[in-house]
């Protein structure tokens, strides 16, 4: 007898995820075994990308975060504004849309691909936009870094004031980079 989502999901240590009926692909995550908190959602099928292998920044974010859904693709790892550290190096728009396009998750048309990895979202024709054109779909991604706090994920810098000694917060925003289509034509047509 083939078992319901939330039968196979019960006794997991945080049942707030879960698949809707309408999501029936299978679904994986990039991530090694050893990452704590995430090891019990991998045996049933994980719900975003997530880059980083026993980093508890990224494995704290991956708790926080609402799971992929038909609308909304979610990218977890660590970032920068040239792109996003995959196996030790930074990869750019172009293989980070490879990954994104071989993965179950990703469906295209009005499906956003929201980046929680730090500054990609940084340049209004960085990492953020080059992927955007790549994969012809919005993308959302933070201008500033990415923290995990208080069960929510915020954006902006935390900096300590040189004057007054005092713990001080940048606040950050989600910016989105919708494609920009080009059109090429021959000439007399």
């Amino acid at each position: 007898m083939k078992k319901s989502w939330s039968d196979t999901m019960r006794g997991c240590p945080d049942t707030r995820y879960f698949v809707p009926s309408f999501w029936k692909l299978p679904i994986f995550l990039f991530v090694s075994t050893e990452m704590t908190g995430i090891q019990s959602l991998r045996n049933y099928g994980s719900l975003s990308l997530v880059f980083g292998n026993n980093d508890k920044a990224i494995s704290d974010t991956a708790k926080i975060v609402l799971p992929t859904t038909r609308e909304k693709l979610v990218v977890i790892g660590h970032g920068d504004p040239e792109g996003i550290m995959i196996d030790g190096k930074v990869e750019k728009a172009w293989e980070v849309a490879v990954r994104v396009r071989n993965s179950e998750e990703f469906i295209g048309g009005r499906q956003i691909v929201q980046l929680y990895c730090c500054e990609t979202g940084k340049y209004s024709n960085g990492f953020a936009q080059q992927l955007a054109d790549i994969l012809g779909v919005t993308v959302k991604a933070p201008n500033k870094k990415v923290y995990p706090l208080n069960g929510r994920v915020v954006v902006g810098y935390k900096y300590k004031d040189a004057i007054t000694g005092i713990n001080k917060w940048d606040p950050g925003d989600w910016i989105e980079f919708i494609p920009k289509t080009i059109i090429l034509r021959r000439k007399g047509r």
